[in-house]
């Protein structure tokens, strides 16, 4: 591990799965831990202020490359997935420690999720934070797992320029949660509108009634000879 570089990894499934590394696995007896490797905490340091959302969608540009190359769908930045991972990002550099609180991000994560999974790490740098998850087996895994289809994303930085980073990965059914974009909010999609009925076929209105034509009689005109028609008519 590079020096001034730490970073950890858990996952949390509602199904069973292999755990890899310091992960949690929840089965119906509960949940149970495997135990991560010691971090060494530093002494606490002075946050002068959040890092920038360039920063926080630089590291999502970079793990959606990572999946990409590997055929994989992109991730999206979940709203309180964001909010969830700069809380614990901000935790972690006031303490000057990093770790996992996977009970916490369950009661952040949107109701219905079927697996999380969360890398932690400080560093001096976007680029080197993401170099050594994609050195790591287990951070590697989570970036690459085929399930998460939303991440949060927190960055902080202290007065020494370190960077705290916590990324909060989720598989959750439901498209349509609302994101984040550089760009800002976006809003879950409303649903779309139910096709509107057809209308009905316009009903033809009845001919009006016509009078019968006249019938003709030749007696009715006076001066004709009739004698033709007394003939045939009698």
């Amino acid at each position: 591990m590079p020096a001034g570089s730490r970073h950890v990894h858990r996952s949390l499934s509602r199904a069973v799965f292999v755990p890899v590394g310091a992960a949690l696995v929840l089965t119906g007896a509960g949940v149970s831990a495997v135990a991560a490797s010691p971090v060494t905490a530093v002494a606490p340091v002075a946050v002068t202020a959040s890092a920038t959302e360039q920063q926080e969608f630089q590291l999502l540009d970079l793990i959606n490359q990572e999946r990409s190359r590997n055929g994989l769908q992109p991730v999206r930045m979940q709203v309180t997935l964001r909010d969830y991972a700069r809380s614990h990002a901000a935790d972690q550099a006031n303490a000057g420690s990093i770790w996992h609180d996977m009970a916490e991000y369950q009661r952040w994560a949107p109701s219905g999720w079927t697996r999380l999974g969360e890398n932690v790490a400080y560093n001096q740098s976007v680029t080197a934070m993401h170099q050594a998850y994609m050195n790591s087996p287990g951070h590697r895994q989570n970036i690459l797992n085929p399930d998460f289809n939303y991440v949060g994303i927190g960055i902080v930085a202290t007065a020494g320029g370190r960077l705290y980073n916590s990324e909060d990965f989720m598989a959750h059914p439901d498209r349509t949660l609302p994101t984040v974009s550089a760009a800002g909010t976006n809003p879950a999609p409303a649903p779309n509108p139910p096709a509107p009925a057809p209308a009905p076929a316009p009903t033809p209105a009845p001919a009006p009634n016509q009078p019968p034509p006249p019938i003709f009689d030749p007696r009715s005109f006076p001066g004709l000879d009739l004698t033709w028609w007394y003939s045939l008519f009698g």
